[in-house]
């Protein structure tokens, strides 16, 4: 049996655009999976109910029952801000879509990139 190509012989876009697509989709669900362990130790919930209920909430409202619920927790001070500095860093992260639309601008990078490759095929750049 014959190796596979490297890259597909269909035109996806050239790998490097794919590559970084993939590493921010990657990175952002980490960031989900540990935010949501985080969801269900602070707020008490089991993780399968915090994975039923993270994804019907968006981030501000997220982030807002995470911190009331920390406030009521019997935690020592320096627990509480270790997780209080997880949510600060999620907010820069997360908070108003700035993530979504940051995979947005990734995509269309990675459709421009796709347009141009194929110019460049078909006008011998």
């Amino acid at each position: 049996m014959a190796d596979p190509p490297p890259w597909p012989s269909y035109p996806i876009g050239p790998p490097g655009a794919a590559l970084a697509i993939g590493v921010a989709s990657v990175n952002y669900a980490r960031l989900e999976f540990a935010f949501g362990h985080m969801f269900a130790t602070v707020t008490g919930v089991t993780n399968e109910e915090a994975w039923r209920l993270l994804p019907t909430l968006r981030n501000p409202e997220r982030i807002r029952r995470i911190r009331k619920a920390l406030r009521e927790c019997d935690w020592p001070p320096d627990t509480k801000d270790r997780v209080n500095h997880f949510i600060d860093a999620f907010k820069i992260i997360g908070i108003c879509s700035t993530t979504q639309m940051f995979l947005s601008w990734m995509k269309n990078l990675y459709l421009y990139l796709n347009i141009i490759q194929k110019v460049k095929r078909y006008t011998s750049w």
